[in-house]
This record gives structure tokens, sequence and C-alpha cells, in this order.
């Protein structure tokens, strides 16, 4: 419905740049969540990432907290971002009642303010309370769609920071490469090498 009000309002610069900030977010965020749902290298990274977790070892406490380090990073991204973007939709979802309750025009019945949170056309006469109503609940969904746009995005981001995660311990591991016997050298190094292509797989 907004690719049909992006038609009816072709022509008008103002409402057609409305209607494309709201349309091309969320049909990215129809493809990105298509695009985790079905895409099968992206299910082997999240099954792999999470064999990692499960397995992880740390040698000592130094390669602990550089892990934790990267680990905290994404969940305050995470939980931020969540945050952030739940506060975002909610007051775009109910900024039009705000300001259909606020309004003295709406004790003179003016059409003008009944407006939906999102641009879609409508193919009948919203007007009437009840169908404005029915519309506007409709519409909600919406809010779950947008909480995916962000999980998808936070998905990645933790993927992401579980690498660098990986690749700082074996950075770490390679720079104390020295405090190791001679005897045990070549163990170390063949060690770094499968941890190395493990992660960069």
């Amino acid at each position: 419905m907004a690719y049909i009000d992006l038609y009816d309002v072709f022509g008008n610069l103002e409402l057609m740049v409305m209607n494309l900030v709201e349309t091309i977010a969320y049909t990215m965020t129809f493809m990105v969540v298509w695009l985790i749902r079905c895409s099968n290298l992206l299910k082997h990274v999240i099954n792999a990432v999470r064999k990692s977790i499960m397995e992880q070892k740390f040698e000592n406490s130094e390669e602990e907290r550089i892990y934790y380090h990267y680990n905290y990073t994404s969940k305050i991204f995470t939980y931020g971002s969540i945050a952030g973007m739940l506060i975002t939709i909610t007051l775009l979802y109910f900024r039009p009642l705000l300001r259909f309750s606020t309004s003295n025009q709406v004790l003179h019945n003016d059409t003008q303010f009944f407006m939906l949170p999102y641009r879609v056309h409508i193919f009948f006469d919203t007007t009437n309370n009840y169908t404005y109503i029915l519309m506007y609940l409709y519409l909600f969904p919406m809010f779950y769609v947008s909480i995916c746009h962000m999980a998808a995005i936070c998905l990645l981001v933790i993927l992401v920071f579980h690498i660098c995660g990986e690749l700082s311990i074996l950075s770490y591991r390679i720079k104390n490469v020295r405090t190791y016997s001679q005897d045990t050298i070549v163990d170390r190094i063949r060690s770094f090498v499968r941890m190395h292509l493990k992660i960069i797989w």
C-alpha cells in the first residue's frame, strides 16, 4: 500500500520524500529479514559461532578479559539499539494520536487530523472514527517489523564482535609465543594456524 501511495503523490516532491523514507526503510527491513531467514550460509555461521562459544577455552584470565570486552560491547550495542528503536517506533506510531487528542479542530470534526502513523494508500474512507481506529490497529504489526530490522542488524554486529574477540585472542597468543619452550613452539604455531583458519573459514 505504501508503493501505491508513492504513485499517488508522484510529482509532489515533499510527499514523495516522506513516502520514500518510510518505504525504503521497510523494504530494506523485509529484504534483510528474508535474507537472514533463507540464507543457508548465515545459518551455518550462526551454528559455528554457537558451537565456538560453547567450546571456548581460555588459556588465562587475560584472554578471558579480551573476549568478554568484545562480548560486553556487543551487548551494549544490542540493548541500546533495540531500546532506541522501540522508543522511536513508539513515538512514530502514537504521534498522530497525540496530534489528534491535542487538537482543538477535532471538536469541529475536521478530517485533516485523521492521519495514520505510516504513509499508505487507503482504499476506503477513514474520516469515520470506527474505520480510522481499525486502520490504525491494522498498522500495529509494523512495530514488530521495525524491531525485526534492528534485531537483524544486532545479529550481524554480534557475529562480527565474536570474530573480533577470537582474532584478538589469537593476536595475544602470537605476541606471547616466546613464553613457550622450544619443544612446544611448533605445536603452538600449528594451533595458531588452525585457529586462524577456523576463524576466517
